[in-house]
């Protein structure tokens, strides 16, 4: 069948590889075996948040790569109301924040929830962009998935370590 493919169009010639290319190709692919990309699954449950989930997407794949994960993160943009809610079922507090993480294991890291009107506001406060906020709270959430925490000084600091190394003196904002 590939024989009549080749024969229907005319003016291409077919060449076959020489055995030393083929060989010399097959070690440089299993020297560079890649993981798979990850996965990122996003869903926008919020007014206005194209943009922002255009810039959390692309974060994603280059946070997932920088920590060499080749697994799902499912992300959700959030109101204010609906991530107050998520709070106060998950957490016992009645009040909105900006990130939500609910790790998981086997092919998934987990779930990171962002509010968006939280994450307006705080860019706007501290006077940096959305797209730099919304890096940071994923980098944030991503970490938790991961295991990282923040209760004890110590726990603050090896987490903080992980964000700077994971966002660049550039990306970093905030404490």
């Amino acid at each position: 069948m590939a024989r009549a493919v080749w024969d229907a169009l005319p003016g291409l010639e077919r060449k076959q590889p020489s055995m030393g290319r083929i060989v010399a190709a097959e070690k440089g692919a299993s020297r560079r075996r890649r993981r798979p990309a990850a996965s990122v699954r996003l869903s926008v449950e919020v007014r206005g948040g194209g943009h922002a989930a255009r810039v959390l997407r692309a974060a994603a794949k280059e946070q997932l790569a920088a920590l060499r994960l080749s697994r799902e993160v499912s992300l959700t943009l959030v109101s204010d109301r609906r991530m107050r809610a998520l709070n106060r079922d998950w957490r016992g507090k009645d009040r909105p924040t900006d990130v939500l993480s609910f790790p998981q294991h086997g092919a998934s890291i987990g779930d990171v929830v962002i509010s968006l009107d939280t994450a307006r506001r705080q860019a706007r406060e501290g006077g940096w962009s959305l797209a730099a906020e919304l890096r940071r709270l994923l980098a944030h959430g991503l970490l938790h998935c991961l295991g990282h925490d923040h209760h004890t000084a110590q726990e603050a600091r090896r987490m903080a370590a992980a964000e700077r190394r994971l966002l660049g003196r550039q990306g970093m904002v905030g404490d």
